[in-house]
């Protein structure tokens, strides 16, 4: 069966805009101590067994993007390449029929002195 969150992963690092600004460093729910910077981190934030609307065969996740940068201008780059390339996306992705991923909410901490992240999350609707 396929995994919603290698899915994810290597849709995007299939990107090269995304790859040129973050190489493979996305992670599923925690990076590693010392990883280079910038990196990315996602993970599920919403139960999708809770949400779902689309039908007894399918679920609703809401995935969360981490964007961590030492420059902010890098971190809001990576989080509009991440949004192109996923924003409304229909179709096959890893082996998992998707019906939609919709943008939700963003928070931006790139105001911060040392670390500048951004938290963006999507609403992936896709076939169990």
């Amino acid at each position: 069966m396929a995994d919603i969150r290698k899915a994810i992963r290597d849709y995007l690092i299939a990107d090269t805009s995304i790859t040129a600004l973050v190489a493979t460093r996305i992670y599923w729910n925690k990076a590693p101590q010392n990883v280079i910077r910038p990196y990315v981190v996602y993970f599920i934030t919403g139960d999708p067994d809770d949400r779902l609307e689309v039908g007894k065969d399918a679920s609703e996740p809401i995935i969360e993007f981490d964007i961590i940068s030492d420059v902010a201008a890098t971190a809001i780059t990576i989080d509009e390449a991440i949004r192109a390339r996923i924003k409304e996306f229909t179709g096959t992705m890893g082996g998992l029929n998707i019906y939609r991923i919709k943008p939700l909410a963003l928070r931006d901490f790139t105001n911060l002195e040392d670390d500048h992240e951004i938290q963006r999350e999507f609403e992936v609707q896709y076939e169990r």
